[in-house]
């Protein structure tokens, strides 16, 4: 999915000459691709970039995409209120198909934090009726609203977030899988065990006991990510990840960092 959106950005940044398209596939991609990345502040810079680019259009018809996750990033994060939903701009987005899940998402998360679950919990569920051609939307509304409900208390956040989890595992975006097993473990809620599989890990590795978490550290270890890197990817603490290298290099035999390096790239080769 995200390597997908990485490919429609080719070329594109702020500062390029900014047409109709440009500012739609420029705003939308690259503000989507952060928030698959697990990076919100990346995202919500990027569409705050993209919408004032927006607005010194001499016209703004058909430009969108963008607008519906950045109302909903921003008021999950306290920065819109009810002036921001419920005007005619919101009124607007709710006639974009793939829009409208998140100004109804917006709505119900200023309803929580207002205390009227009841209200926020209805609103939420019927934001994502018709959203079965916009699984993406829907389950990015999942992602951000489920937070601020679990926080506000209100809806179904455990079951909103392992739907969310299963949807992003299923498609390879491992960040947000991963935000999501470490929100329903935060809260206490039974976590899916999402790595990959023995039968995943090449034979050898196998036979030497490397684990499937070991093989996941090994492989971003072969990419040349650092540990607090790799610790933020797997959303693990730097110190969890310096003793699964140790482990490693106590399983495969191997004297240094370097040489782990190594065997991961002839592995990445082989596949």
């Amino acid at each position: 999915m995200l390597h997908v959106l990485d490919s429609a950005l080719a070329g594109q940044r702020a500062g390029a000459l900014w047409g109709y398209a440009d500012t739609s596939v420029w705003g939308w991609a690259q503000g989507l691709c952060s928030l698959l990345r697990e990076e919100h502040d990346r995202a919500l810079a990027e569409f705050t970039e993209a919408n004032r680019v927006m607005r010194a259009l001499p016209s703004t018809r058909g430009v969108g995409g963008f607008l519906g996750p950045y109302l909903l990033l921003r008021t999950v994060r306290g920065a819109a209120g009810w002036a921001d939903v419920e005007g005619p701009a919101a009124d607007r987005l709710t006639e974009v198909h793939w829009d409208r899940p998140f100004v109804g998402w917006s709505r119900a998360v200023l309803l929580g934090r207002e205390g009227r679950a009841a209200e926020a919990a209805k609103t939420a569920e019927e934001a994502l009726v018709g959203t079965d051609t916009i699984p993406l939307a829907a389950h990015l509304c999942l992602r951000l609203g489920a937070q601020a409900a679990l926080v506000d208390s209100w809806g179904r956040p455990l079951e909103w977030l392992r739907a969310c989890e299963r949807f992003f595992h299923d498609r390879g975006t491992t960040r947000v899988s991963a935000a999501c097993r470490a929100l329903l473990r935060d809260a206490g809620s039974p976590v899916p065990r999402r790595r990959e599989g023995h039968d995943t890990i090449p034979a050898d590795l196998r036979r030497a006991g490397v684990t499937p978490r070991e093989y996941e550290v090994l492989r971003l270890l072969g990419a040349r990510l650092g540990n607090q890197e790799i610790a933020e990817h797997l959303f693990l603490s730097p110190r969890t990840v310096e003793k699964h290298l140790a482990s490693l290099r106590n399983r495969t035999g191997q004297a240094d960092r370097a040489a782990l390096i190594a065997l991961a790239r002839r592995y990445a080769a082989d596949r």
